[in-house]
């Protein structure tokens, strides 16, 4: 999997291969963190042809006689595009070099206690130049040197992937392939019928969705939103299971809901596991998915109540909550949105459907992107439907004014 790359999975089987052999080939280093160096990796591709140009001599003496043998010739040059940093790390009996992905480029401040805007950009910006890379390995080797407690570095697809507290209270590994089987038992068990949607990863998050066949349980959901009220024709239910092995995000649980072909939308409270506390983590985490489906039908309040809350100027108020929700970049989408709000429920409508448009908000950005053939990071995505999430614990009325 390269930078950037976005893999997706419509059959559940090629998920759990492809999990599986990512775990099977992924090295989790424990290394002390003053034993880590930074090293300068000027933006010249011509490089890769002169011989000697990316041998390296640690601060012990140690000799580095270039890239690892399972580096490629492209891991090198998109970080020489990306963070112009690779690292010099001990994987137990020597020292080796590998290039930086863009998801530990802030990691490895962190672990020398260095951040700053000077140092942490990955281009320049608009009032100043980004600190040369030389310099920058120079000030980070510095901090480096001062650590001496440890740091656990992924090695993954030829490059330092993650660099974390090696202090498993601070961070612990949850591999996706037990996370999945985890989840996968715990639905046989709680559910009639459980089908795999689709999945999705990167080298910052994994995003997988499973919906709920058990016929009974989704007609009693039917029966119980209708009898708000509500038209529930062509229900689903599912659950989205998102984690990220780079610090990104917990392991969590979604409750997804859609109707009549819509698009699938939060609709309750996510639990999650934070990647910490060693393997207590995955036996939390066995916990947390028992009690999150056991009380998935509780979701359903969240709508009841929004559809017995009467907005009387439903463009004011959607404006009122984006701005409490301190989204950024929507603002296209928002003025049509707005518009179609006015022309459909002019008169007047729910809180639900504030939330709905909300959603459909997100939607048309994404839609828009794929337009321009423009590229939709997963992880951005998720973490704006997380936000609109919280106006499900909103009480809309507030902002009807």
């Amino acid at each position: 999997m390269k930078d950037f790359e976005v893999i997706q999975f419509v059959n559940l089987n090629d998920a759990h291969n492809f999990f599986a052999a990512q775990e099977k080939t992924d090295v989790w280093q424990k290394m002390f963190t003053n034993e880590i160096e930074a090293v300068a990796l000027e933006n010249n591709p011509l490089n890769l042809y002169i011989n000697g140009a990316f041998n390296f001599i640690c601060a012990d003496g140690a000799r580095i006689n270039g890239f690892e043998a399972d580096t490629s010739e492209d891991d090198i040059v998109s970080s020489m595009e990306t963070t112009k940093t690779a690292v010099a790390i001990s994987n137990g009996t020597k020292k080796v070099l590998y290039p930086l992905r863009y998801t530990a480029f802030g990691h490895l401040q962190d672990r020398a206690g260095i951040t700053g805007r000077s140092i942490n950009a990955l281009k320049d910006k608009s009032r100043a130049r980004e600190m040369a890379p030389a310099t920058r390995c120079e000030c980070l080797n510095n901090g480096l040197q001062l650590y001496r407690d440890s740091t656990l570095v992924l090695i993954r697809d030829g490059k330092v992937t993650a660099m974390l507290s090696g202090d498993m209270n601070d961070y612990s590994v949850m591999p996706v392939t037990r996370l999945m089987k985890i989840l996968e038992s715990e639905l046989a068990g709680e559910f009639g019928g459980v089908s795999f949607v689709r999945g999705s990863v990167t080298h910052e998050i994994v995003d997988l969705m499973y919906e709920i066949t058990d016929a009974d349980f989704v007609e009693q959901i039917k029966n119980l939103l209708e009898s708000y009220g509500m038209l529930a024709e062509n229900l689903k239910l599912a659950i989205r299971l998102t984690t990220s092995d780079v610090g990104l995000c917990a392991a969590r649980l979604t409750p997804l809901i859609s109707f009549d072909g819509s698009p699938l939308i939060t609709f309750g409270k996510s639990l999650s596991v934070e990647h910490k506390g060693g393997d207590k983590a995955m036996t939390l985490f066995v916990d947390v998915a028992d009690r999150f489906l056991a009380s998935f039908r509780d979701n359903t309040d969240n709508i009841v109540r929004m559809m017995n809350v009467r907005i009387k100027e439903p463009s004011h108020c959607l404006q009122n909550v984006y701005e409490a929700l301190k989204l950024r970049g929507y603002s296209s989408e928002l003025r049509d949105i707005k518009e179609r709000l006015k022309a459909e429920h002019g008169n007047g409508c729910t809180a639900f459907d504030i939330y709905w448009y909300l959603n459909e908000m997100l939607l048309d950005y994404e839609e828009k992107r794929k337009t321009k053939n423009l590229s939709v990071s997963p992880l951005d995505s998720i973490k704006s439907q997380e936000i609109v999430a919280q106006v499900l614990f909103m009480d809309l009325a507030a902002f009807d004014a």
